[in-house]
């Protein structure tokens, strides 16, 4: 009505979306974008990423995007860079994602896959103390490629962002030093331990080493010692051991025991102090070897029915869950 009306050269409009279903939230952001009148500036404050999406969608060009967050007495404002926002919201893969919530949460978690987002999400939720954590929220961009451009968008507005990535980004350098750099990191620190791994890698014959067999022997007996019987996953998991794969294929099914220990050891802890999580297992179904990694999908809907707090298979995930808080609360500190 003030719009339609009464219009001024500012309106202010408080939470104009509260009590209202999403629905009915995008149809109003709408009307108040297409209706200001000429010469008004209309000044809102949501919680409500529906409604913005919404705005953007009807008039992206005249929006202008601002964070308010508070620490202590004292309210910060950071706001998004124009052109920051033109590249997020002309990105078909972006616009149809919910990536803006994370203007709501205390960090976002950027992940490959939805498979990678929804264990570690159901993860964290079973792993989670008494004490109050942070709000976080996870996304997933269907690989690697976007996780960069992404967390640079999300960091020039001040927005805590962590990444959590397969250990085969190190296969390639400079995708690699692209997302090192977009989350804070120098290229110079590490240079020279990530060709060393990379080196390292091609070097290898694609097979497993016999320190890595045995490794893995070695589990299989522990669990067979317990089951009393040969079942099909270890039958599955023995056909795996026996494929020759590529030579990162093989450093992706072994994780960091494939890797010269102190040279990735210094690559990852110089990763995780600005928000860069390489999983350790390899990928994701590293985490749980009883159950065969031939289809994620499966691998996911398998593990999710056990105890994530308990099973005793799942303990490196649980380590990796608690590098992760830790990681969570370096990159908060520093955007505070």
């Amino acid at each position: 009505m003030s719009l339609l009306v009464h219009p001024t050269s500012s309106i202010l409009l408080d939470e104009p979306e509260a009590f209202l279903h999403p629905p009915q939230a995008r149809r109003l952001a709408e009307i108040v974008a297409s209706e200001v009148p000429g010469g008004c500036q209309v000044i809102v404050a949501t919680h409500n990423d529906a409604f913005v999406r919404a705005l953007l969608n009807a008039s992206g060009e005249r929006v202008v995007l601002a964070r308010i967050v508070r620490v202590g007495s004292v309210n910060r404002v950071t706001v998004l860079d124009p052109r920051q926002l033109k590249d997020l919201w002309t990105d078909p893969l972006l616009k149809t994602s919910d990536i803006l919530s994370a203007l709501f949460h205390d960090a976002a978690v950027l992940c490959e896959g939805d498979s990678d987002a929804r264990f570690y999400g159901a993860l964290m939720d079973a792993t989670r103390g008494q004490n109050r954590e942070a709000d976080i929220r996870l996304f997933h961009f269907g690989g690697k490629d976007r996780i960069a451009a992404i967390a640079r968008a999300l960091r020039l507005v001040e927005i805590p962002v962590v990444a959590v990535v397969d250990i085969d980004i190190l296969s390639d350098r400079e995708k690699f030093f692209s997302l090192f750099e977009a989350m804070g990191g120098k290229r110079q620190d590490i240079e020279q331990d990530v060709r060393s791994i990379i080196r390292q890698v091609a070097e290898r014959k694609g097979e497993m080493t016999a320190i890595e067999l045995s490794v893995e022997l070695k589990r299989m007996l522990t669990e067979l010692d317990s089951a009393g019987e040969v079942t099909r996953e270890v039958k599955d998991r023995l056909n795996e051991l026996g494929r020759v794969s590529s030579n990162w294929g093989r450093v992706k099914h072994d994780g960091f025991r494939a890797l010269d220990a102190q040279v990735y050891g210094r690559v990852a802890n110089a990763c995780k102090s600005v928000g860069l999580l390489i999983n350790p297992e390899g990928e994701l179904e590293g985490f749980c070897r009883e159950i065969p990694r031939t289809r994620k999908p499966e691998w996911l809907a398998r593990v999710l029915q056990r105890k994530l707090n308990t099973d005793p298979s799942l303990a490196d995930a649980r380590a990796f869950a608690d590098q992760l808080r830790d990681t969570i609360r370096v990159v908060m500190k520093a955007a505070a």
